[in-house]
């Protein structure tokens, strides 16, 4: 089976809409920054049954939790291995409540039962909003803002290096195979089409 795989929306509908109604025979899982939950402009309280998302830093993650196409915060859709969150670099110029939660990464523990389930299933694929951090300095050359999300997902890397890992959050296009696996970034509202097992 075939996945489509969409990278960050933040709020544009209905170009979203568009690559939606153009796959309706494919599976499809947006890599977050969907852009549920800002208090300023609407949002659709469904999709489609075949649209999943995970959350990036830009959707709120109460909101995201409460919505029927939300996958999850983390876990295994076949032999993809699916992590939601990320830290905003910004979140300083941003409001909480409205364009900012506290939430926005998993907590230590969560990040630590997500590593334990990665360890024990060792994924084929993973998709997530973030990158761990060796990825990170490969992309910036420069380690930007540490951060938690991308410590534990190097420490899933570290422990297991699947096949593949896709995400978005850096709004780049960026391919590069490191220590045999090979990462895809992409643009927003970029698609990547991920041949997998499993269903939605």
């Amino acid at each position: 089976m075939s996945f489509l795989l969409i990278s960050d929306v933040h709020g544009k509908w209905k170009e979203l809409h568009k690559v939606i109604e153009s796959h309706k025979n494919i599976p499809i899982i947006q890599l977050g920054d969907l852009g549920i939950g800002f208090s300023n402009f609407h949002y659709p309280e469904s999709f489609v049954n075949n649209f999943k998302f995970i959350r990036g830093n830009h959707d709120n993650p109460k909101v995201c939790r409460e919505h029927p196409n939300y996958l999850g915060d983390y876990g295994v859709c076949g032999d993809i291995f699916y992590i939601s969150g990320a830290y905003s670099i910004d979140h300083s110029m941003r409001t909480e409540g409205i364009d900012w939660w506290q939430e926005e990464q998993l907590l230590y523990q969560e990040l630590q039962n997500m590593i334990d389930l990665y360890i024990e299933v060792k994924p084929k694929y993973v998709i997530s909003h973030d990158c761990p951090d060796s990825v990170c300095l490969d992309i910036y050359k420069r380690n930007r803002f540490p951060n938690r999300t991308q410590q534990a997902l190097q420490v899933c890397f570290e422990a297991h290096k699947p096949l593949k890992w896709i995400f978005g959050h850096h709004h780049i296009n960026y391919r590069h195979i490191y220590q045999g696996t090979e990462f895809i970034c992409m643009e927003e509202l970029g698609t990547y089409i991920l041949s997998s097992v499993g269903t939605l």
